[in-house]
């Protein structure tokens, strides 16, 4: 099976035959306090910078009918 979307995911996660548990991480890009001007300069750029958790979410493949179902 060719997972291509979210719902793929799910579909693809409610088929195997043991339970499944989707873990999501989302996460923020910041620019840490030590950064060096040149590390700035490609932050403000669109480039480099930290990933820094926000939070985790952890749901069962049933629990979720969509992408909008976990971000709402």
């Amino acid at each position: 099976m060719d997972i291509s979307s979210f719902d793929d995911l799910l579909q693809a996660a409610r088929m195997q035959p043991e339970p499944q548990r989707l873990l999501f991480v989302f996460a923020a890009v910041e620019l840490p306090d030590d950064a060096t001007p040149a590390q700035r300069a490609r932050f403000e750029a669109g480039q480099g910078g930290a990933l820094v958790p926000l939070m985790c979410v952890d749901k069962t493949p049933q629990e979720l009918a969509s992408f909008d179902a976990l971000v709402t």
